[in-house]
């Protein structure tokens, strides 16, 4: 798991958000068409729900996916993550 070193795009680390997701992969929803949720680690969660290092998943991506990127700010249905590094699918 890589969790620092990540280059941030700087209007990125302008925008608002309320934690960081590392190692993070898309998943699709099968049971909801055109649903996608992120999987990662979350780090520095300003609204305490998360301890540092815990791996979770988010609620729906409301972000377009094209726009689901390292270094971008993603909104899903209740959270904005600041995507560190994408994670490697096996």
């Amino acid at each position: 798991m890589r969790t620092s070193g990540t280059t941030l795009a700087p209007a990125a680390s302008e925008r608002q958000y309320d934690a960081v997701l590392h190692d993070w992969i898309i998943l699709p929803l099968p049971e909801y068409p055109a649903t996608h949720l992120l999987v990662g680690i979350v780090t520095g969660d300003r609204k305490s729900r998360f301890a540092d290092g815990r791996c979770i998943h988010t609620s729906a991506i409301v972000t377009p996916l094209k726009q689901v990127v390292e270094g971008a700010v993603v909104d899903t249905l209740n959270t904005r993550y600041l995507l560190g590094e994408e994670g490697e699918r096996n």
